[in-house]
């Protein structure tokens, strides 16, 4: 996942602009795609998203969704709903009752996986709860490499609560990634706002939108210093 960076406001208010990137086998590539590119066409019109698919032929391929929040968070929806719609169309020549979970693969940066999981194992766990998807990050890095997958699965409903939390913790990580050991984000806001001018407009209008997008997803908490922060625009 790319740095947030800021969108202009506009008629849906403030909002944070992400790129998250998905590791798709060749079939729900092709799944995605669709006859003469139909399917993607329509997801990139629907959600507002950018869906680039990585070229060549091997067997997996790399996904890349750009956008802003809601954006992404509907382009995510369209997938998860695609695959299982995929899931059940397999399903009616099987034997098989009970229906498998949808899967999707996040690729993130090894350094942010820490936060991902936790102290202890505790905010994977809490995601896992939480949302109902079973929530998995790979030991090892990817192949030539320094990201690892991580593996959601679960109902589509599931999985869009589990991309949105876990958009969450990236967003907080970009947010306090340059703090020092030791330092509360209070500290940190405070030191990096008051550098320079040029500093303070572009740290207060980072964390307006940061925290504005927390609250449009429904899942932000604000913090005693955020007041801080909103107040000086």
């Amino acid at each position: 996942m790319e740095p947030p960076k800021v969108q202009q406001p506009g008629e849906g208010g403030l909002n944070v602009t992400l790129t998250i990137r998905l590791l798709m086998h060749g079939k729900e590539v092709g799944s995605i795609i669709g006859k003469k590119g139909e399917t993607v066409k329509k997801m990139r019109e629907e959600s507002g998203a950018r869906i680039n698919i990585s070229e060549g032929n091997c067997p997996e391929r790399i996904v890349t969704i750009t956008g802003p929040t809601d954006a992404i968070f509907k382009a995510f929806a369209m997938i998860a709903y695609k695959f299982e719609e995929d899931i059940i169309n397999s399903m009616s020549n099987s034997p098989a009752t009970s229906k498998p979970p949808v899967t999707l693969r996040l690729v993130v940066p090894a350094s942010q996986c820490g936060s991902l999981i936790g102290k202890g194992g505790s905010k994977i766990k809490e995601m896992r709860e939480s949302t109902g998807a079973q929530v998995q990050v790979a030991g090892d890095m990817l192949p030539n490499s320094t990201e690892r997958a991580v593996t959601i699965s679960g109902a589509p409903e599931a999985i869009i609560q589990c991309v949105k939390q876990i958009c969450v913790v990236m967003l907080e990580v970009e947010c306090g990634g340059m703090k020092e050991e030791g330092q509360s984000s209070r500290e940190y806001t405070g030191k990096y706002i008051h550098t320079d001018l040029r500093n303070q407009l572009e740290c207060t209008t980072w964390m307006y939108n940061f925290f504005y997008s927390l609250k449009h997803l429904g899942l932000g908490q604000y913090r005693p210093w955020d007041k801080m922060i909103i107040t000086m625009l």
